[in-house]
């Protein structure tokens, strides 16, 4: 223990305090986790087994068996509601395998770089790193994948230096499948940790060779075997069956490309740094928002310029060196997938998709850090400078008092309808307004017991539902009201201009534009309002409302043209 803390107390005492110190903004689709794993309990289950997901095929089966652990040592489950439970046990998963990621990323770089001080201060930007900080504190699967990556990747370093245990190959072939199995973008990099045992190769090329088909023959078995498996449950039987089982990992989100590109350029920087509202104002500036216009010398776009310039500083130097010119090829071997999956398939602007990247770029950090020569210095002050910039966002960012105030002031907005909606909803604005994520971001608030209020948002900016905005709100209205549910509009829809605050940009989604928003919900009747002026106007079943809203939802859907 006095080795091990001697080794690693440092990163340890971080962890800790990071933690200790912030609670996390945004916890994922946490919810439907929970609701998943007790809808297989309850069932009925429809089409598909909800325990089972393409994208994160064991999260919510170890879920389930994380619950009947917990009963099995109390029956009453500490007290919580099974939902609540499922989620706490959930949300610890993430910290422990958060710590598990810090401490083998610290055993790797110190194992590397032969320096303590390296090893811990790449590490330590590592833990306050924006979207680790968040997640390590969530109960999405995200950070157990990359701590079970970050176990693969450790595995194939220390099996170079070791003479190529066959124990360690299966080690890595094992941990690195169930890294996807838990979130399935962690495929993409594999195949760069497997070029790991080829750029340091051991001198017996025979024994490389076993060592690596052992590795690989592992981890496919283990992936494929899991998947097939999973199809069989299921009782897929067809190509297009297969396509729809995937699909519904996307929950039928499909975005623009022009929109990707824009995203991934602040969504590399915004997994590391906590931008505050950078990339909105960036974004009102490229569209020449007419409604909240920005000029460049309004837009603080410091941060995003220092990281990429520390990027390129740390990738440069490291490439000075024969070692770290062999990590940068295999880091460049995991960046293209990634970047091609964000940018073509699914959600660039998500700071969570780049986590397969971490341990490749934190080990090139590290092997740039240790050089002796200009450009190593050069990494040294624009990382340094990086490193003090993330350390007074993200822990500031995410602090226990700030969340405790963002969460007063949506509790405020949404108290007043707590009890009175039944199969009703709140319409919101779009998914970046707050409360969209009030009951994810709190799951143990008071308000969101027994259930969350329903809150829908009309725009989800830069996918391909919002070609069909009007009739989505209209089929869901008419749903509700026919179930006896109140429907409640936001009082922004009705405004003639976006107020900065709303995070709305005009240009950014061609399809749809403020002048649509404010014609569209103008045209309603509403009755009565609550919550003053960011409340909400109740929207009555009245014949004029149900002709309004049946003829949208009777209107042929434009095409897009992006």
């Amino acid at each position: 223990m006095i080795s091990f803390l001697r080794r690693h107390g440092f990163v340890l005492a971080v962890y800790i305090l990071a933690l200790l110190v912030t609670e996390a903004y945004y916890q994922g689709d946490i919810a439907e986790y929970a609701a998943a794993v007790l809808g297989h309990l309850h069932g009925p289950v429809g089409r598909w087994d909800p325990l089972w997901e393409f994208g994160h095929l064991l999260w919510r089966p170890l879920g389930l068996v994380l619950l009947f652990v917990a009963h099995w040592i109390s029956p009453s489950g500490f007290g919580l509601p099974d939902h609540l439970l499922l989620t706490s046990l959930l949300m610890w998963t993430s910290r422990i395998a958060g710590l598990g990621f810090a401490l083998l990323l610290d055993s790797m770089l110190l194992d590397i770089s032969g320096s303590r001080l390296v090893a811990a201060l790449v590490t330590s930007f590592a833990i306050v790193s924006n979207a680790f900080l968040n997640y390590s504190q969530t109960g999405s699967s995200y950070v157990t994948g990359l701590s079970l990556t970050m176990l693969g990747i450790w595995s194939l370093q220390k099996a170079t230096r070791s003479g190529l245990p066959f124990g360690l190959a299966m080690l890595a072939g094992a941990v690195l499948a169930a890294s996807a199995l838990f979130w399935f973008p962690y495929v993409f990099v594999i195949p760069a940790a497997f070029l790991i045992p080829l750029v340091f190769p051991y001198q017996d090329s025979r024994r490389t060779a076993r060592f690596l088909a052992t590795a690989m023959g592992c981890c496919i078995v283990l992936l494929a075997g899991a998947y097939i498996l999973v199809l069989l449950h299921l009782h897929v039987g067809s190509a297009a069956e297969l396509k729809t089982w995937v699909m519904e990992a996307s929950h039928g989100q499909k975005q623009l490309l022009r929109t990707n590109v824009l995203r991934m350029v602040f969504g590399v920087p915004r997994s590391f740094i906590e931008m505050g509202d950078l990339g909105k104002v960036l974004k009102r500036l490229l569209f020449h928002d007419p409604y909240n216009p920005v000029r460049l010398s309004e837009a603080g776009v410091l941060p995003l310029l220092l990281f990429y310039l520390a990027a390129a500083a740390i990738f440069y130097s490291a490439w000075e060196s024969s070692e770290g010119r062999k990590i940068v090829l295999v880091s460049i071997a995991a960046i293209l997938p990634v970047t091609l999956f964000s940018l073509f398939i699914f959600e660039s602007g998500s700071q969570e998709r780049y986590f397969p990247l971490y341990p490749f770029l934190f080990w090139t950090a590290a092997l740039a850090l240790k050089g002796a020569r200009k450009a190593a210095r050069v990494a040294v002050i624009c990382g340094s400078v990086l490193f003090a910039v993330v350390l007074f966002t993200s822990i500031p960012g995410m602090s226990a008092t700030r969340g405790r105030e963002l969460r007063r002031i949506q509790a405020t907005r949404i108290s007043a309808f707590a009890q009175q909606l039944g199969p009703g909803f709140l319409t919101i604005l779009n998914n970046q307004d707050p409360l969209m994520l009030f009951s994810k971001t709190y799951p143990f608030d008071p308000l969101n017991q027994p259930s969350a209020v329903p809150v829908h948002d009309v725009i989800e900016i830069g996918r391909i539902g919002s070609l069909t905005w009007q009739q989505d709100f209209a089929q869901r209205t008419l749903a509700s009201w026919d179930s006896g549910g109140e429907v409640w509009v936001s009082k922004r829809l009705t405004s003639s201009r976006p107020q900065p605050s709303w995070n709305w940009v005009e240009g950014e989604d061609p399809h749809v534009h403020w002048i649509d928003l404010g014609t569209f919900f103008r045209q309603c009747r509403y009755t009565r309002d609550s919550g003053g002026d960011d409340g909400f106007l109740f929207l009555p079943p009245s014949g004029e409302n149900r002709r309004l809203l049946t003829n949208i939802l009777n209107q042929p859907v434009a095409r897009s043209k992006y």
